[in-house]
C-alpha cells in the first residue's frame, strides 16, 4: 500500500518543478535519488527518471548547475523569509483584516521561493493579495494623474508650494503652481505697470 512520507526531503514527480513538495509515495516503490542544491546544500529526492534532466538542464541565473550528486561540504542554511501569511510577516495585520488564513511556513530563501509557496499552497489568498496590490497601484496611478492635471491647471494640492515671481521694481508677487505661468503673469505686470523698464 502506498503511504505518504513523513519528515522526508522534498519528492518531485516527473514533469513537475523541484521544490513543489509533492508527496509521491514510498521511495522503494518509485525509485528516488538524492541530489543537493548547490546554493543551500539542501537534500532533494528526485525520481530516478528525472535525475539527469535536473542535473543537466536546471541552471541558475549565472548558468551554473542548481543541483549536484555530491553533498556540499556545508550544512543547509535555513532561509530567513516567512510565508506572507505567517503571523510574523510585516503585512499580517492587513491580511487579517482581509480575512486571509494563517500559515506557519518559515525558512524560505528568496522572494521567488516565497512566491512559489504562495501560488502552490495558498492559490486563493495569493490571487486576493495580487488583486488588492493591483487596486492599490491603480489608485496611486490615478492620484498621480490627478496631481499632474492639477499642476498644469495651476491648482494647488495639499502640501505643495506655488512658484513665486517677485517684481524687482515694486515688490509685486506673482504666484502660480505652474512656473511658466507665474513668469508670464509677471511679464504682463511689468509691461502694464512699468512700461518704461520693459525694454531695458
Amino acid at each position: 500500500m502506498t503511504t505518504p512520507f513523513e519528515n522526508s526531503p522534498t519528492i518531485v514527480k516527473e514533469g513537475q518543478e523541484i521544490g513543489q513538495g509533492l508527496i509521491v509515495g514510498v521511495a522503494e516503490e518509485i525509485g528516488l535519488t538524492t541530489v543537493y542544491r548547490v546554493d543551500t546544500g539542501a537534500a532533494v529526492q528526485v525520481m530516478d527518471s528525472m535525475v539527469e534532466d535536473n542535473l543537466n538542464k536546471k541552471k541558475d541565473e549565472n548558468g551554473n548547475p542548481v543541483f549536484t550528486r555530491t553533498k556540499p561540504p556545508y550544512e543547509p542554511q535555513e532561509g530567513v523569509l516567512t510565508c506572507p501569511l505567517h503571523e510574523d510577516h510585516d503585512d499580517r495585520a492587513q491580511y487579517t483584516e482581509m480575512g486571509l488564513p494563517f500559515c506557519t511556513k518559515r525558512g524560505l530563501h528568496s522572494p521567488y521561493e516565497q512566491e512559489n509557496h504562495m501560488r502552490r499552497r495558498h492559490p486563493t489568498a495569493h490571487s486576493i493579495i495580487q488583486a488588492n496590490e493591483e487596486r492599490q497601484r491603480s489608485s496611486l496611478d490615478d492620484e498621480f494623474k490627478r496631481s499632474m492635471i492639477s499642476r498644469s491647471a495651476g491648482v494647488q494640492t495639499v502640501g505643495e508650494i506655488p512658484h513665486q515671481e517677485v517684481c524687482k521694481l515694486c515688490g509685486e508677487v506673482s504666484e502660480h503652481m505652474n512656473e511658466k505661468v507665474a513668469r508670464m503673469n509677471m511679464a504682463r505686470h511689468v509691461k502694464q505697470f512699468h512700461p518704461e523698464k520693459e525694454d531695458e
